[in-house]
């Protein structure tokens, strides 16, 4: 059977190579009785149709449309192929070609005065810096482009740039600024006609309702996407319509289908030589064999993700593919492996967190929205002069249709609301037993990596090495006993075990004890802590669950503080109440998770400013914690300017 396998597997190649040679012949039949202009529109044709089933033929055609430009300085054509080629060499993932393409064609542009493929050139450059990890870039040029394509009224454009821009917002975990714009994407692709470029914005949205850990709306979304691909035989929407349903079937445990989806995808990405989406499909496959115990053909797979992704010079491949390695090692017990791969991950995350900036791709996004405002306002203002009547009408029909639609969409929300809250608790159950798998797992690696290397080498180890692996073993094993902590109070919590038990308690002396039990963490970050407490104030509420209040304060605050920082705890009296304020200098949050934590509603499993695990639970505790003491919370936080808790406990006698 496996012989008769690969005779076939070797029959489609040779079969693919000559038709590949017969599309090739039919070029090169019509060119011949061409003038040397239509031979140029006819060669750049070819490369941008059969970029995707054969990308070599289309580099060449490309190339000789290039050759033939210049030869008959034709140089209005000159932009078009260059970006042409640059897409090329992107989807091939030879990333340094593809900056020269897309860099020339943006100076041709400009040069030739194109801005049809100026726009185009910026937002390629953006989907390109999106690929090798620079986030801060991959938006400021791919506002520009939108920015070009909205003065030319280019909805295609406009959808090219939007749907980049989810990609990278998503990659942000800044979910609800992504799904606007893949949806913008959505709309604008049906308006214009064009189902292949509503899919492929499908695709993505459904990538982020699974990071969501919504993973039926997910799966209804890829099932659709694959029809639809197939009755158009379109090969890379198929592929990526695979690959997401096997990440669904992995996180869902069914490992045999995932397998399956997996290699249908990588069998086409593989037939068009699509080198990054092979890279994700050699990950995943490696890892859904280790999950099925057959660990050296896993092996095999990961061994060849990554020689590929040296071949492709981006930080974010390599942290996908280390990442993959040190989660398969650890699957297979060679802590070693997966202690030294996790740190290579890191490396890489750190390199990608230094190219990021989220804070200046935010000023750029704030410049582009004030410009286009200032645009609308005033469009909207020569409209409002001719239009005041009709608009005194219309507002009039949209209240009634309002009302109409409250009415109805209240009855039917009613009906809905039970089966509603019972999916959220599931996703909320599914998602958080996920990320206890994880984050329970991860740290025993270091523990166990770290504590090989004292067995094997400790005989050539100093004094000063070992006490640093020591103390390091420590510190893990402390945050992993506070999440073992939290997981305990989290269950008790939920199965309503816990009812506060109040007296009279010192607020300096159990603020003291939360700060002694993480001042490690602050001290390997080099941050600063700081207590205002005022040595006789005591409040009549239960130790525990303060303790537990402020442990996971702080720790949150440590977590998203950078290097060098500054934590502050502070308690104080006013009149019926009593104070807490745990402030942090650090990145902040984003308004969505904010919105999120003040809800109640999320388990968040974002890592820390130096990639520090942890189940999410934390402040969901601190929530339910509060509000059993019959105390009010209030978070303030700006992305880049840090995180202030403010949280009001009543006076009991």
């Amino acid at each position: 059977m496996k012989t008769l396998t690969i005779k076939i597997f070797f029959l489609l190649l040779f079969s693919s190579s000559l038709f590949a040679q017969d599309v090739w012949k039919d070029l090169e039949k019509k060119i011949v009785t061409l003038h040397d202009s239509d031979k140029i529109d006819l060669y750049l044709e070819f490369t941008w149709k059969n970029r995707g089933d054969h990308p070599q033929l289309s580099i060449k055609a490309g190339k000789l449309a290039l050759r033939t430009i210049e030869q008959n300085e034709f140089f209005t054509k000159k932009p078009l192929a260059l970006n042409y080629l640059g897409v090329i060499y992107r989807n091939l993932g030879d990333y340094k070609e593809a900056l020269s393409f897309f860099s020339r064609g943006l100076e041709a542009a400009k040069k030739y005065d194109d801005k049809t493929q100026l726009a185009h050139a910026y937002n390629n450059l953006g989907s390109l810096h999106r690929l090798m990890g620079n986030g801060s870039l991959a938006i400021e040029q791919t506002f520009k482009g939108l920015k070009i394509f909205e003065e030319l009224k280019d909805s295609a454009g406009m959808a090219f740039c939007a749907l980049n821009l989810g990609v990278l917002y998503s990659n942000q975990k800044n979910y609800k600024r992504a799904i606007e714009y893949l949806q913008r994407v959505i709309d604008i692709r049906e308006r214009i006609g064009d189902k292949p470029g509503e899919l492929t914005a499908q695709v993505r949205i459904a990538e982020v309702y699974f990071e969501l850990a919504d993973y039926e709306k997910a799966y209804s979304i890829y099932l659709y996407t694959l029809d639809e691909h197939k009755k158009r035989n379109e090969e890379i929407g198929m592929a990526f319509a695979y690959g997401g349903l096997s990440t669904i079937f992995f996180a869902r445990g069914d490992f045999n289908e995932a397998l399956n989806y997996r290699l249908k995808s990588l069998e086409i990405n593989s037939k068009i030589n699509q080198n990054v989406a092979i890279i994700s499909d050699y990950c995943q496959i490696a890892l859904i064999q280790a999950r099925l115990n057959n660990f050296p053909s896993g092996k095999n797979y990961l061994d060849k993700a990554v020689a590929l992704a040296k071949t492709i010079k981006s930080f974010y491949f390599s942290f996908t593919v280390y990442n993959a390695a040190s989660e398969f090692y650890g699957l297979q017990s060679d802590f070693k492996n997966a202690f030294n791969y996790s740190q290579l991950a890191s490396q890489m995350k750190d390199s990608i967190r230094a190219l990021e900036g989220l804070e200046k791709s935010a000023q750029i996004e704030a410049v582009y929205k004030n410009e286009q405002t200032e645009r609308e306002a005033e469009l909207a203002q020569i409209q409002l002069a001719n239009k005041e009547q009709e608009t005194t009408y219309l507002y009039l029909i949209i209240l009634v249709v309002a009302g109409l639609f409250i009415f109805v969409f209240y009855a039917y929300r009613q009906k809905r609301k039970l089966n509603h809250e019972l999916r959220e608790i599931n996703q909320f159950k599914d998602k958080l037993f996920r990320v206890i798998a994880h984050d329970l797992k991860n740290p025993f690696f270091v523990v166990l990596g770290y504590s090989e290397m004292l067995l094997d080498d400790f005989d050539t180890l100093t004094d000063q090495e070992k006490l640093n692996f020591i103390n390091n073993i420590k510190h893990v094993t402390l945050n992993n006993y506070q999440l073992l902590e939290n997981l305990l109070e989290w269950s008790q919590s939920n199965l309503k075990i816990i009812q506060p038990k109040f007296e009279v308690i010192n607020l300096s002396t159990i603020s003291q004890k939360a700060i002694d039990l993480l001042k490690h963490s602050a001290k390997m970050k080099m941050i600063t802590m700081t207590m205002d407490v005022p040595k006789e104030l005591t409040m009549n509420t239960d130790q525990n669950l303060i303790y537990s209040i402020l442990r996971n304060l702080l720790g949150n605050s440590l977590k998203f503080t950078n290097r060098e920082g500054n934590v502050s705890l502070k308690w104080f009296e006013n009149h019926d109440s009593v104070h807490l304020e745990v402030e942090d200098n650090g990145i902040g949050m984003n308004p969505l998770i904010l919105e999120k934590i003040l809800e109640n509603k999320n388990i968040n499993r974002t890592k820390g400013t130096e990639g520090e695990g942890g189940s999410g639970i934390g402040l969901s505790l601190v929530y339910e914690f509060v509000h059993k003491l019959g105390g009010d919370i209030a978070i303030s936080s700006s992305e880049g300017k840090g995180t202030k808790f403010s949280i009001i406990f009543p006076k009991i006698a």
